[in-house]
């Protein structure tokens, strides 16, 4: 959300006292968890911060209740949605001792986080920062700018834009594509996979036309939904996301355009909300949950969090890095990040929709997708999203082991 949608920095520090655990573990004393969650707060993705916020609170809730030898607790930092905070937070979390960072909203300012706690690594062996990535989704995170310090929970943005053109290849009637992404390198991502995977499709699929738009700027969409429908476009893929998406779609429904839009971040509160009627049985986005999944996995987890919040559970890769994180610190026998580390690139388990695995070559976690279409709620469909009165219905999805891409990570781990 800027290119992923959301910066979520999530910072652990470590102090010791007295404890018992239930569970089997190789920590011998009780263990504080700090976690300081580092997101755009105020702004115009202020939302996706406060959800991913609110999300991360409840998982930590769920450990803490199951857990008696390590205790969470949750920190907020306000960045803006600017990589310059993020840099400043990241000084001041060094500062003040935390060994463990997490961030997720927007690859550009994921990059530039990763860059300076591996540089910082460099320079302070024995004393080095994990950063945990939930959203920010670059494919360069996991190719040529990885490191054994960075590990990402949310889907890559080649895994996202895979899982929405593997669902369109089978509807050989779309076949008129318009592509209208953000203008900066996340856009330039999708806009650049989705061409190369139409090109291997069976049935014919004409690209009739391209837009970079720049972040947040646009208020009037009109004039871009005008070139679409003269196009005779009848699939849009757009990797817009918060008020760009949701101001596109409603000019699109207003318009009263036809065809169908594929979108990675159409799921996240607050933007179903938006859309409304504009979205229903145009909308189709990608996601790695949606409460209306075929016999309602998570279901009890899901109403546990609707009820605590009065929000949806939206974005799951928050579930996964809580937990992956606790079964990797819970098998350290020293609270070190290498080892922790080294723990987290062995994880695999079953994260309640099926399997999910880190990738030890790249830290990348691979995860089952769900590509939903935007309905009006029925006897399939009995949860709706942001209290609309229409859902998400599951259309296609791709298991863990078919979302495997090919990377171009040459790690080197510091086993000595």
């Amino acid at each position: 959300m800027k290119k992923t949608y959301l910066l979520l920095f999530l910072i652990f520090g470590l102090t010791s006292c007295d404890y018992e655990d239930k569970n089997t573990t190789n920590i011998d004393k009780h263990q504080i968890v700090k976690l300081a969650i580092i997101e755009p707060l105020s702004g115009p993705n202020a939302l996706a911060g406060k959800m991913l916020l609110e999300h991360l609170k409840f998982v930590v809730s769920l450990i803490n209740e199951s857990n008696k030898n390590i205790t969470y607790e949750v920190f907020e930092f306000d960045n803006k949605g600017s990589p310059q905070d993020a840099l400043v937070a990241l000084n001041n979390v060094i500062d003040m001792g935390f060994k463990f960072v997490i961030q997720g909203s927007g690859s550009h300012i994921g990059i530039a986080l990763s860059d300076a706690i591996e540089k910082y690594n460099q320079r302070n062996p024995g004393n080095e920062l994990i950063y945990l990535n939930s959203g920010a989704i670059s494919d360069s995170l996991t190719n040529e700018n990885c490191h054994f310090w960075h590990f990402r929970f949310d889907s890559s943005v080649s895994i996202k834009v895979n899982s929405l053109t593997s669902a369109l290849s089978n509807d050989p009637e779309l076949n008129k594509l318009y592509l209208i992404n953000p203008d900066y390198s996340y856009g330039h991502d999708v806009n650049k996979i989705a061409k190369k995977n139409v090109q291997l499709f069976n049935h014919q699929m004409t690209i009739v036309g391209e837009e970079f738009i720049p972040l947040f700027k646009v208020k009037d969409f009109s004039p871009y939904v005008s070139k679409i429908i003269e196009s005779k476009a009848n699939i849009i893929l757009s990797g817009n996301f918060g008020p760009d998406l949701t101001l596109f779609v409603k000019a699109l429904g207003e318009a009263g355009y036809k065809g169908k839009i594929y979108t990675l971040y159409s799921h996240l509160t607050g933007t179903p909300k938006a859309i409304g009627k504009y979205g229903e049985n145009m909308l189709v986005g990608t996601s790695s949950f949606q409460p209306n999944l075929k016999n309602y996995p998570l279901n009890k987890f899901y109403l546990s969090y609707k009820e605590k919040y009065q929000n949806d559970w939206v974005f799951q890769p928050i579930k996964y890095l809580v937990e992956m994180l606790n079964i990797s610190i819970m098998k350290s026998d020293f609270l070190n990040t290498k080892e922790i580390a080294l723990n987290l690139e062995n994880i695999s388990y079953d994260g309640g929709l099926g399997n999910v695995k880190m990738r030890k070559n790249d830290h990348q976690l691979l995860i089952p997708i769900f590509i939903s279409e935007f309905v009006k709620i029925d006897n399939d469909v009995i949860y709706d999203a942001d209290k609309t009165g229409f859902g998400w219905k599951e259309i296609y999805s791709l298991s863990s082991y078919k979302l495997n891409p090919k990377h171009t990570c040459d790690m080197k781990r510091p086993y000595n």
